[in-house]
C-alpha cells in the first residue's frame, strides 16, 4: 500500500492483526512507475492500484515494520508534538502581530512571546492607555512576581515610558481587546500543552529498552531520545547507521550529467507517518 496521510494506518494494523504481511510503496516510486507504464502522470485510484500491484510483483517495496505498544504510543505523541509546535509558532506570530498594531513598544522590552512577564502585563494592562492608568510600582510588582527575577527591573518603567509615546492604533475598542486576549490565551495554552506533552514523552521512555543506551550519549537528553525513538521505532530493526540515515531521508544523492557535477543534496523521506 501507499502510506499517504492517515488513511493507511487502520488498514495496515487490521491486516497485521489478521496475519497478513504489510509492505509499503514509496510515493515517488509509485509516481515514476505510473509515468513509465502509461507515459502519463494522470492519477486515479484504479490506476494506482494496478501500479502498486505491478511494483509489488517486482519486489520493489519497502521492508516494513509496523510498530505497536510503547513505541507506537511514543510515535503518536511525537507526531502530535510536531503539529503542536507548528501551531505554537503560529499563535506566537498572531500575538506578535497584535502587539505590532496596538503596543509595538513592548517588543523593545520583551523579545519572546513566551515571556511570563509579558503575559502578566497583557493580562492586567494590554494597551498603552491601561498602562498609563496604573503606577510604575504596580508594573514592577507584576514583572517580579511573574518571573524568576528577585530584584527590581527596568521593564516596568520602560513599559510606562513606551505607553506615553506609543504609535499603536487608537482608540481601542472591545474587538481589539478580544483579539489580544484570544491571542494571549492561545499562546499560553500551546506552551502549557507542550510542557505536559514533553513530560508524558519523557515518562514513556522508561518502557523502552533502547532508551538507556541513547541517554548514555553525551548531549542526548530525555526529550531528544523520545522524539528520536518515536520517529525511528525499534533500533534493532536496523543493521547499521547508514540504514537509519537513509530511513530518515538524509542520505545524500548526486545528480551528474557529462562534465557537470551537482552538489550533494538530500533525499526527502516520503513514507507516511
Amino acid at each position: 500500500m501507499e502510506p499517504t496521510g492517515h488513511y493507511w494506518r487502520k488498514l495496515a494494523y487490521f491486516a497485521k492483526e489478521h496475519g497478513y504481511e504489510v509492505r509499503f510503496i514509496r510515493t515517488t516510486a509509485l509516481k515514476h512507475h505510473r509515468e513509465l507504464d502509461e507515459s502519463a502522470s494522470a492519477k486515479s485510484d484504479p490506476r494506482d492500484a494496478l501500479t502498486i500491484t505491478n511494483i509489488t510483483r517486482e519486489g520493489k517495496y519497502i521492508d516494513t515494520v509496523i510498530e505497536d505498544g510503547p513505541l507506537r504510543q511514543l510515535r503518536t505523541l511525537s507526531k502530535a508534538r510536531e503539529r503542536l509546535l507548528r501551531y505554537s509558532v503560529s499563535a506566537k506570530n498572531s500575538l506578535h502581530a497584535a502587539l505590532d498594531d496596538y503596543f509595538p513598544e513592548l517588543h523593545e522590552l520583551f523579545w519572546s512571546m513566551g515571556s511570563r512577564s509579558l503575559w502578566a502585563i497583557l493580562e492586567r494592562c494590554p494597551f498603552p492607555e491601561d498602562v498609563r492608568s496604573i503606577q510604575v510600582s504596580t508594573l514592577k510588582d507584576l514583572i517580579v512576581q511573574s518571573s524568576r527575577k528577585k530584584q527590581d527591573t527596568p521593564e516596568g518603567k520602560g513599559a510606562l515610558s513606551g505607553s506615553t509615546k506609543s504609535i499603536g492604533l487608537s482608540p481601542i475598542g472591545s474587538a481589539d481587546r478580544y483579539r489580544v486576549q484570544m491571542c494571549l490565551e492561545e499562546v499560553k495554552r500551546t506552551v502549557r500543552t507542550l510542557k505536559g506533552m514533553d513530560q508524558q514523552m519523557k515518562s514513556m521512555l522508561q518502557e523502552i529498552p533502547a532508551a538507556p543506551y541513547l541517554l548514555s550519549i553525551p548531549g542526548i537528553g530525555a526529550l531528544s531520545a523520545a522524539v528520536f525513538l518515536g520517529e525511528l521505532g525499534n533500533p534493532a530493526h536496523f543493521h547499521n547507521a547508514r540504514q537509519i540515515v537513509k530511513y530518515a531521508g538524509y542520505d545524500p544523492q548526486e545528480s551528474d550529467s557529462g562534465s557537470w557535477v551537482s552538489r550533494n543534496s538530500y533525499l526527502k523521506k516520503d513514507v507516511g507517518s
